[in-house]
């Protein structure tokens, strides 16, 4: 592509990115207080300590683990003059960097899509209600963006394993990892993808490219566990604060149960019809007729990345949270949304038998959540894209949470089965106003509870 025709598209990206950062810097601002407590004062602390002494302690005593990337994000603005303008500056930070989500997905995108789906896949990265943790002390702030870069940077890896590609995927391991511990699934992930993508391609030759990744990984977990038991302690210390989550007891049949919720959520927070795409894509992909290395990556990242992301998040919140954990799920949805951008842009074929499957098992995916379960107000800041009907049923009583969730999964569905072709192409958009509607819903809700 010529430099004169790529400067167009980047100068979009970079509107896109400063657009969404000012809306949501506008919404953040509206936050006056810290909302989740204690973590939004344990990483605000962290980086006031970390800058103030080099240390990341917590009232002056050593502390766990939390993570590196978020002391150290909010840390500086909060250490700087006034502590209130300080918390105003942070919160412009906060969402700069989530909008800068769109630049991985668009670059991401490109790999297989045209500019005008890239820039479609880019938008709705920065549309969905996950982004008013921009006006909070999260780890979800940087967790968003460096978890889409992992993701691309483990899809470049399977279509082509060099060295160095390894190499920037270990890297954006580390990264993830030293943001949020949950990002050790990216290590199971890496070898599911190679599975899946293997299969899809129906031969094993290209595995052994990857024995550096796999010896990379060996010795990262080596310094890690040595470095966090270096003096002594459980085998669980190697989860630095979260060392709680690997000294319970799980059992099966709940954490499975969990598994499913979660499972379910991804569909209610995706607006369905994504998840509907990329059905259809990995369909064609394994009866052999997708002849896209590039899709086959993504397709392969995006099975890996997912599968494992909502099983230890099912897990976890099976013992830890008890609620949908949509906060540790949502940097899913714009894998999704490059699965419904390209196949949008491949004219939105729908094979009968296998959207009527399709459309009607997301219906009853969704249908099988215990809606009711998790629409109140403890759930509020665990899952955003359920603030709207939390509210509306706690501002008429008389409402049926399910049936008005199962309604609008079914409206959904139905669109994606059943809307004349020529009418396709305003799906994206309904996706974007429904996450603009949510973004705005949420926003003032937190803002108040705050």
């Amino acid at each position: 592509m010529s430099k004169s025709r790529s400067l167009p598209a980047g100068a979009l990206v970079a509107l896109l990115v400063l657009l969404s950062t000012a809306l949501r810097s506008w919404a953040g601002l509206t936050v006056h207080t810290p909302w989740i407590a204690p973590d939004e004062l344990i990483y605000g602390n962290l980086g006031q300590n970390l800058y103030s002494s080099g240390r990341l302690e917590l009232i002056g005593q050593p502390a766990g683990f939390y993570g590196l990337v978020t002391p150290a994000l909010a840390g500086l603005p909060l250490s700087i003059g006034d502590l209130e303008r300080g918390y105003d500056a942070l919160k412009v930070v906060h969402a700069l960097v989530m909008s800068l989500a769109a630049v991985p997905v668009y670059l991401w995108a490109r790999a297989f899509l045209s500019r005008g789906w890239a820039l479609a896949a880019a938008a709705l990265t920065l549309a969905v209600p996950g982004l008013v943790y921009s006006g909070l002390v999260m780890t979800e702030v940087a967790f968003y963006p460096v978890l889409l870069l992992a993701a691309w940077s483990l899809a470049r890896t399977l279509e082509r394993p060099t060295l160095a590609r390894q190499a920037l995927l270990l890297a954006a391991i580390v990264l993830a990892a030293a943001t949020r511990l949950q990002a050790v699934v990216l290590v199971p992930a890496l070898f599911t993808a190679l599975g899946v993508k293997l299969l899809l391609e129906r031969t094993l030759a290209p595995a052994r490219r990857f024995w550096p990744s796999a010896a990379g990984v060996a010795l990262l977990a080596l310094l890690w566990s040595g470095w966090r038991l270096r003096h002594g302690g459980p085998l669980s210390n190697v989860l630095g604060a979260y060392r709680a989550a690997g000294e319970v007891h799980y059992t099966v049949g709940e954490s499975l149960r969990y598994v499913a919720y979660q499972a379910e959520d991804v569909l209610v927070f995706s607006a369905v019809v994504p998840v509907c795409a990329f059905a259809l894509l990995l369909g064609r992909a394994l009866s052999g007729r997708e002849s896209s290395e590039a899709v086959r990556a993504y397709l392969a990242t995006t099975i890996g990345v997912g599968f494992w992301t909502v099983a230890e998040v099912g897990v976890f919140s099976s013992r830890h949270i008890g609620q949908l954990a949509e906060r540790n799920l949502f940097g899913l949805a714009p894998l999704l949304f490059l699965g419904l951008c390209l196949w949008l842009q491949r004219g939105g074929p729908r094979p009968r038998l296998a959207t009527a499957a399709v459309a009607l098992g997301a219906w009853l995916v969704v249908l099988a959540l215990p809606v009711e379960r998790f629409t109140t107000m403890a759930a509020l800041p665990e899952s955003f894209s359920l603030v709207w009907l939390v509210r509306l049923v706690e501002r008429h009583p008389g409402l049926d949470a399910e049936l008005i969730l199962t309604a609008a999964a079914a409206f959904l569905a139905a669109a994606f089965a059943l809307v004349p072709r020529r009418l396709l192409l305003a799906l994206p958009a309904l996706l974007a106003a429904i996450f603009a509607v949510e973004s705005v819903w949420t926003s003032r809700v937190v803002s108040a509870e705050a």
